[in-house]
């Protein structure tokens, strides 16, 4: 697939999704898997740390339920894994 396309047209989506936070958030998700699927490790890096943070903000502010919070943090972890199993600094 043409992953590279893809991530860029996800940033610029989400960037357009501003009243739509639903969309946005799942445009995060899109855009990471796409960087693991390139094996662009750094952005990947980068967007883990944003879900990391959307997903805190969300739990929060009663967005997900504690179900809803403990599935995206276990999807987070395992996706993070192909990120700090490849990223040259991950392992450290």
């Amino acid at each position: 697939g043409n992953y590279s396309a893809t991530s860029e047209y996800l940033a610029v989506y989400r960037l357009l999704q501003t009243k739509n936070p639903e969309r946005e958030f799942a445009a995060l998700w899109g855009k990471l898997a796409a960087d693991i699927l390139m094996q662009s490790w750094d952005s990947a890096a980068e967007g883990l740390n944003q879900l990391k943070d959307e997903i805190e903000s969300r739990s929060k502010q009663d967005d997900f339920n504690p179900l809803q919070s403990l599935q995206q943090r276990t999807w987070l972890i395992h996706w993070g894994l192909f990120v700090f199993f490849n990223h040259p600094t991950g392992k450290s």
